[in-house]
């Protein structure tokens, strides 16, 4: 930058007095003949100016006034001002051209040259800071605007990666209860379009009214103990229920007033499901231990029990009543057996003979006995493939589960109905139905147009002894039994149920 001053004195010899005691100090000078010969020249660069105050009472100053007030904000042009000698006092007009000018040292008449070179090495200096605080400015506005783009970008990056992780970014302010929100966080409650007016009542009224309270105070005390982590079941935009996990930390003003909790939200639906069934798992598997011992204990107590009785039914051979005895008490020991049967067969203890299984024939040869025991009210619709490969298990444990899925659907069909047999040859990938690994299976479904079961009876449909059919009625060891054999055969069983719709019961077999 030139340190240029500019010099505007139009009386005597004012200004060629003041361009040589400049220059002389090492500033070059460009003389001005008027107001509008300095806006020039200021638009040229100066680095501060030199005016008669008679100079200023010559001439329009609006050129110079447009100039001043366009200056940057790091902008105060400083003015040296040469008084006009007058001792008397200053007019109102003339004090208010000064005070147009802004950043002006006045110097009174008669001048001395050490003085107003002293003034204008200062008005240099002054203009100096300027120029170095506007590269100041340039310079922290360029970190502040590479510091914002670094700062969008992380952003950027959390939000993708919450978002691949299926999480939804929340800011709530503890003052207002406003909740700021990303478009995933939206989409855990239901909503595919970006939702505004998120509040701490908004999100309340989703939560299950059974934690509701829990919810709402434990926001209430995230500001007190800095962080908030709870699950929590929530009813989304269409009704459905869904378990979500909410993490927050606080944050703080400077004076340490809880100001924002900002956190995430997650869908856990799919791990608390999962978790369930695992439980459900290792109950039924605890369960199935001691169903097996208890089973096997028993079959080895009947064992001579039945051998006795045959025994003592050839020794009464002429004793009329001593035979009705025995065999009623043989009719009960077999009984017993049978049930001693299902109960290993839940327990995946009893003993099976699997070999390749045609599932078309199969069920081919039971469907008389299933028509008539169904009865004439129940239509029995077969859809089998001639085709379908075969599955590996025990023939006749299959036909008697099979049998037992047919009862069953009869007794949830008391005004008629249809009972429909299929099955079908399907490609399982790993994980797509729990409890199978990947392969090649067949399924034998079973639908039929009942009376459907609850959400309650699906969950404990097959648990040994559960039973909706009343004491005397059933054992309620059928559908266990069903899922012991698919389950020691390699399958599984799965169930689906609407009620007053009707349910679908498939067992799952590895296919040879």
């Amino acid at each position: 930058m030139e340190d240029r001053i500019l010099i505007l004195a139009p009386r005597g010899r004012d200004a060629q007095i003041a361009s040589e005691l400049i220059q002389q100090s090492g500033f070059p000078c460009t003389t001005c003949v008027d107001l509008d010969n300095m806006v020039v020249e200021l638009d040229a660069g100066a680095s501060a100016a030199l005016i008669t105050e008679e100079a200023l009472a010559k001439g329009d100053r609006t050129g110079i006034s447009d100039w001043l007030k366009s200056q940057p904000a790091w902008s105060d042009l400083p003015f040296v001002v040469l008084a006009n000698g007058d001792r008397s006092p200053r007019s109102a007009l003339a004090s208010m051209r000064l005070e147009d000018l802004g950043n002006i040292v006045l110097l009174e008449r008669p001048l001395h040259a050490e003085a107003m070179v002293g003034a204008i090495r200062s008005a240099v200096k002054a203009r100096h800071r300027q120029y170095e605080i506007r590269e100041f400015a340039a310079t922290l506005e360029r970190s502040v605007q590479e510091r914002t783009i670094e700062l969008e970008a992380a952003r950027d990056t959390l939000e993708v990666a919450l978002d691949a992780a299926g999480m939804g970014n929340w800011t709530l302010d503890v003052g207002t209860g406003e909740i700021e929100s990303t478009p995933r966080y939206d989409q855990i409650f239901g909503y595919d379009e970006p939702q505004r007016g998120w509040n701490r009542e908004r999100f309340l009224g989703h939560v299950d009214v059974a934690d509701r309270v829990i919810v709402a105070t434990a926001l209430t005390a995230a500001a007190a103990q800095g962080e908030i982590n709870l699950e929590c079941l929530i009813s989304t935009k269409d009704g459905s229920a869904r378990w979500i996990a909410v993490n927050g930390r606080v944050r703080r003003d400077l004076d340490g007033t809880p100001s924002r909790i900002t956190g995430v939200v997650s869908d856990i639906t799919a791990r608390r499901e999962a978790d369930a069934r695992l439980a459900q798992a290792q109950k039924m598997d605890a369960v199935g231990q001691l169903t097996g011992g208890v089973a096997h204990d028993f079959n080895n107590l009947l064992t001579p029990i039945v051998g006795s009785l045959d025994l003592l039914r050839r020794r009464l051979i002429d004793d009329e009543r001593g035979q009705k005895l025995v065999m009623a008490a043989l009719s009960a020991a077999e009984r017993a057996s049978t049930l001693t049967q299902r109960l290993l067969a839940f327990a995946r203890r009893q003993t099976l003979q699997p070999s390749a299984v045609n599932i078309s024939s199969l069920i081919d040869g039971i469907t008389d006995l299933m028509r008539r025991s169904l009865g004439p009210t129940i239509e029995v619709v077969i859809d089998v493939p001639a085709d379908l490969s075969s599955a590996r298990a025990d023939p006749n444990q299959l036909e008697l589960a099979l049998l037992n899925l047919a009862i069953n659907a009869r007794d949830a069909m008391p005004s008629g109905g249809q009972l429909t047999v299929s099955a079908t040859e399907i490609d399982v990938e790993e994980g797509s139905v729990p409890a199978l690994k990947a392969g090649r299976y067949i399924r034998v479904t079973a639908t039929d147009t009942g009376t459907g079961m609850d959400e309650h009876t699906l969950a404990h449909a097959i648990e040994p002894f559960f039973s909706t059919k009343g004491v005397g009625k059933g054992t309620g060891l059928g559908l266990s039994m069903v899922h012991g054999l698919a389950a020691q055969s390699g399958g599984t069983l799965t169930i689906s149920s609407v009620v007053g719709q009707g349910t679908s019961i498939a067992v799952w077999l590895p296919a040879t």
